[in-house]
């Protein structure tokens, strides 16, 4: 039969492939390497049963990217203040927000890195009010028209649901609302702040907290107002 006569250059072909396959499950090859790793596959098992809560929250990460985050970065950012940045992607626009961080570690002391977060960029002065209660004073090259996006009173802050899967929730909205400007109120000049004995107990502290001691001992004289008192 076809099959028998076929069988003389079978073994041939084979007879080399039989001959190394022997001497890879001798003693010396995977025989011996497989008695050696025995003692390792409990280990493993337990390995893979103690990995199942990372994987949970890998597959939770993914899901987020894939769903929310990746969509996100690709969303156009509505900007009809400024139209030549109108429609930029937010994976385009965020690098933006860093510009300021180039020049970080360029000065500093031997107290470390100074990190300045605010520049002068023309005469109109503003003063925005935090959630704390705090006096923020931001510069402007150009008079207030509107603030954006607009602070919802009713709705307030966005629920904080740590316990809700990413996947499931909504990507940020980037259509934010224009609102109008505040009511406001005229700077007071440093004379004037001198007049107040609250500004320079705070000012008065915030020096003992720097130094850690009290200020005249590092020849720091305590706030005067204008008229020395």
């Amino acid at each position: 039969t076809p099959g028998v006569r076929s069988t003389p250059e079978m073994i041939d072909a084979t007879t080399p492939f039989l001959r190394e396959a022997r001497q890879l499950l001798s003693e010396r090859e995977l025989k011996g390497l497989a008695r050696d790793l025995r003692q390792t596959v409990p280990d493993l098992a337990r390995l893979n049963r103690s990995q199942m809560p990372l994987l949970e929250q890998q597959s939770l990460f993914a899901s987020c990217m894939n769903e929310v985050f990746l969509p996100f970065v690709e969303t156009p950012i509505p900007d009809p203040d400024f139209p030549e940045h109108d429609g930029r992607l937010v994976r385009e626009d965020a690098g933006s927000a860093l510009t300021g961080l180039s020049g970080e570690s360029r000065t500093g002391d031997a107290n470390g890195q100074a990190f300045r977060v605010m520049g002068r960029s023309g005469g109109q002065q503003a003063i925005a009010t935090g959630e704390d209660g705090e006096e923020l004073l931001m510069s402007l090259p150009s008079d207030n028209t509107g603030v954006r996006p607009a602070r919802d009173e009713e709705k307030g802050r966005p629920d904080f649901r740590p316990r809700v899967p990413c996947e499931t929730q909504e990507p940020p909205n980037m259509n934010a609302p224009k609102g109008q400007v505040g009511e406001g109120k005229p700077l007071k000049s440093a004379e004037e702040l001198l007049k107040d004995p609250r500004v320079r107990e705070l000012a008065e502290a915030r020096l003992r907290r720097l130094f850690g001691q009290d200020p005249n001992s590092r020849g720091i004289v305590p706030f005067a107002g204008p008229e020395g008192d």
